[in-house]
């Protein structure tokens, strides 16, 4: 803009140097940041820090912050009886505006925010806009206990920002929202991905050792976590929601609903909408026993006509864990979408633990998920090395998680990707199209990661491609 309008008569407006707002491109920088890469790449504490401070923060910058954070976590129990006082019923903003208010009443050295010109001390700004920030995160924890008729929990100072926040269980009005353990879970995956296994074990220990507190363990059947009547149970820590009554209905079974393979290609009479387009392989149809309780929830072959109550057999296996009984339009199922199962937590501890050199505390972690598969002792894991029980986790994870979306990310953090894709290219070349193996031997090794968009880096020349690309 060429020149600065300050906007509606008697308004305050003012010139910022901390977003920038292009509407008819649709773009939102925060200190020249694209909104979408901090979303992407970016911590809350680190975002926080770059608004503040004009700049991203170094490691050690950002490691002080977010232990000052945690310093400033606890909140006077006058402001959680002020608290108490709110109506119910009242807005969450509401109640933060209140509470927040009254802050500066009952901490001392807020005088300098609104006594005008001699507030220049950066420090002192820098040191009071981490004692907001911190205790808003108490302040909303304690609403969502105070406005259900309990007694706030007293913060936790060893936890992250989220973690501190987010409630161990919510009320059914509120049933899959992220929660505390799912925060935590999640973490232990990303520094299990950084390969981080001390950070790994600890983060998930704190959740499987306590497992009574957050409520999590293991469905007795498998086929429980994909059945309206217990997909939000035990086993659920973060899924996609989808409503009975709800107009967004999970695609999955279209996507992998019989039509090619059945009836000379016609599909089964009376079901709706089916593509048949994600299709798993021979290869890991076979890698289940015929004894893994998995296997026929993974994969389905019979399908019964709603229109002439006859039973249609696939030629080859198609992916049955979506599968809704009763359900003819195959794009309107109810079914939830496991982002993160309990199974995935204890399988990503064993594996940290056996990282840390302790096998045989790994192997029991790993056994629970192994044991609910077959239901026998005889089929446990046991006396195996350190090299071993790494190959045992990974085929565990491949089992047990298939059509989950955890598989490609599996190989890239564990290195395995490329070679992988070229013995994947050579089975299928032998199965099905002779040209998979020459298409799968190109993969080179830059390509587990992606080229980053030309869009961003047009935002952002800052940015440096990724190799290869």
């Amino acid at each position: 803009m060429s020149e600065y309008l300050p906007g509606l008569a008697g308004v305050p407006a003012t010139k910022s140097n901390i977003s920038d707002i292009d509407g008819e491109k649709g773009i939102l920088a925060y200190r020249g940041y694209p909104i979408e890469q901090l979303a992407r790449e970016s911590s809350f504490e680190e975002t926080s820090l770059l608004l503040l401070d004009g700049r991203l923060p170094t490691a050690t910058e950002l490691s002080d912050f977010e232990q000052q954070l945690k310093d400033n976590r606890h909140v006077k129990y006058h402001i959680r009886d002020l608290m108490k006082t709110l109506p119910e019923s009242g807005h969450p903003m509401d109640m933060l505006q209140t509470a927040v208010a009254s802050l500066g009443m009952f901490y001392a050295g807020n005088e300098c925010l609104t006594g005008g010109d001699e507030c220049r001390d950066l420090n002192y700004i820098h040191n009071m806009t981490v004692k907001m920030l911190s205790r808003m995160a108490t302040l909303v924890a304690m609403w969502q206990h105070i406005r259900n008729g309990y007694d706030p929990v007293e913060p936790r100072y060893d936890l992250s920002y989220a973690e501190n926040v987010l409630p161990i269980e919510y009320w059914e009005t509120e049933q899959g929202r992220v929660t505390a353990g799912a925060a935590k879970i999640l973490l232990g995956k990303v520094f299990l991905t950084q390969q981080l296994y001390k950070k790994a074990a600890d983060k998930l220990k704190v959740v499987i050792e306590n497992e009574d507190v957050y409520q999590y363990g293991l469905h007795e059947e498998y086929k429980a976590n994909w059945e309206n009547e217990s997909e939000r149970g035990i086993e659920s820590v973060f899924s996609i929601e989808y409503d009975e009554a709800g107009a967004q209905r999970n695609n999955q079974m279209a996507l992998c609903g019989p039509r090619y393979s059945i009836h000379n290609g016609a599909g089964v009479p009376g079901l709706k909408n089916a593509n048949e387009a994600d299709i798993p392989t021979v290869e890991l149809f076979n890698a289940f026993k015929e004894t893994d309780g998995r296997k026929y929830v993974t994969f389905k072959l019979d399908y019964q006509s709603p229109l002439n109550g006859q039973t249609y057999t696939a030629r080859i296996p198609l992916f049955g864990k979506y599968w809704e009984e009763g359900q003819t339009a195959l794009n309107r199922s109810s079914v939830n979408m496991h982002v993160l199962r309990y199974a995935d937590a204890l399988l990503m501890y064993a594996e940290a633990l056996n990282e840390l050199g302790q096998p045989q505390q790994a192997m029991h972690y790993l056994n629970r998920v192994r044991y609910r598969a077959f239901k026998i002792d005889n089929e446990n894991y046991s006396g195996l090395n350190q090299n071993s029980i790494r190959e045992a986790v990974w085929n565990e994870r491949r089992l047990e998680l298939a059509l989950e979306g955890h598989r490609w990310f599996d190989l890239v953090r564990t290195n395995r990707l490329v070679e992988r894709m070229r013995q994947h290219g050579a089975i299928e070349s032998q199965l099905a199209e002779s040209d998979k193996d020459e298409i799968t031997q190109n993969i080179k090794e830059h390509m587990v990661l992606m080229p980053i968009p030309q869009y961003e880096i047009n935002l952002n020349p800052k940015l440096d491609q990724n190799p290869g690309y």
